[in-house]
């Protein structure tokens, strides 16, 4: 099993949080967290079949979103297999694609289902490439095409979405409307166009984030939740 991040360029670093790569050459079972950040997604050998509620199998896309998204999921594969992934800030959805991240939540489209003939060219491009440095190459330059084709609005509930993120959801809800110059219902209707989510349910995400990866850093549980700003260890269950 292989991973890596590569950071993304100056030009990107504002909506790209890093792209990455997973591959194997043997059999694997992943489960993905429910998360605040969605993330583009190519399968550029083989693809994983999803494991459903009724515990059926079906195929996944070759390439494609995933969504930011409040519940988690089950992929697995029987082979090799090699992903390549760029991990992006939610608010890139509406700024790189024009679509209100609350309207893609939970989904996982298709790029040629969400961006037509531009998503069918992109996934050819990104399938045939013959390395890890083509894919790098090729997904940046679409997506610093895309962003000449937006507005670039730099709002300040950007950075407020940041700020949550970067703080594992230490920064409350209570203080962020504020830092984003809006009024609490404007800023709550501008943070789900943004985030797909509520601002609550966001942090609360963000915090869990920040919980998994202090897990084994720790003695025990109740340290994880302490340090991760939970009430006690049942609150951190709870979540």
């Amino acid at each position: 099993m292989q991973y890596f991040t590569i950071a993304p360029p100056v030009s990107l670093e504002k909506f790209v949080r890093y792209f990455w790569v997973l591959e194997s050459n043997s059999a694997y079972t992943h489960h993905s967290m429910g998360s605040g950040c969605p993330e583009l997604i190519f399968h550029y050998s083989n693809r994983f079949h999803e494991i459903n509620a009724k515990g059926e199998r079906e195929i996944s896309f070759h390439t494609g979103l995933h969504a930011a998204s409040c519940h988690s999921r089950q992929f697995m594969t029987s082979s090799a297999f090699g992903i390549f992934g760029a991990y992006l800030y939610p608010y890139a959805i509406p700024e790189l694609f024009g679509i209100g991240a609350n309207i893609l939540i939970n989904q996982m489209p298709d790029l040629p289902t969400l961006l037509g003939n531009d998503g069918r060219i992109l996934e050819e491009e990104m399938i045939l490439a013959k390395s890890h440095a083509d894919r790098y190459n090729i997904l940046k330059s679409f997506l610093e095409n895309r962003l000449l084709k937006s507005k670039q609005q730099h709002l300040p509930v950007f950075e407020v979405i940041r700020q949550v993120i970067e703080s594992g959801g230490a920064k409350k809800v209570q203080q962020v409307h504020s830092d984003a110059y809006l009024s609490i219902r404007q800023f709550e209707r501008v943070f789900r166009h943004y985030t797909g989510m509520t601002p609550k349910t966001f942090t609360r995400i963000s915090r869990f984030h920040m919980a998994l990866e202090q897990y084994g850093q720790h003695s025990s549980l109740t340290q994880v939740a302490y340090h991760c700003g939970y009430y006690d260890q049942s609150h951190f269950i709870h979540d």
